[in-house]
């Protein structure tokens, strides 16, 4: 059983955060069995877009909207697909 990973920094343009670096660098490696879950802020994250580079993906409230937010909506997603571990970028 792999590792699920979630996500966040999906954004990938002029400035881009680092999630689509973070996702090219733990799938390099051959015989990587986990899922990379995107969890993106906004629609218009771009990085949601890219083809094959995300398992599943789920939007995600801002952090300024509170953490009893972001955590209910954490919890979802797991109930969903479960997540081993966040990676915040």
């Amino acid at each position: 059983m792999g590792v699920n990973v979630g996500i966040t920094g999906l954004q990938a343009t002029d400035n881009p955060a680092p999630g689509i670096g973070v996702i090219r660098c733990l799938k390099h490696p051959d015989g990587w069995d986990g899922k990379i879950i995107g969890l993106a802020y906004d629609v218009y994250d771009t990085g949601i877009y890219d083809t094959g580079l995300l398992d599943h993906t789920f939007l995600i409230p801002y952090p300024n909207q509170g953490s009893k937010q972001v955590l209910e909506r954490l919890l979802y997603i797991h109930s969903q697909v479960r997540i081993d571990v966040i990676i915040p970028n």
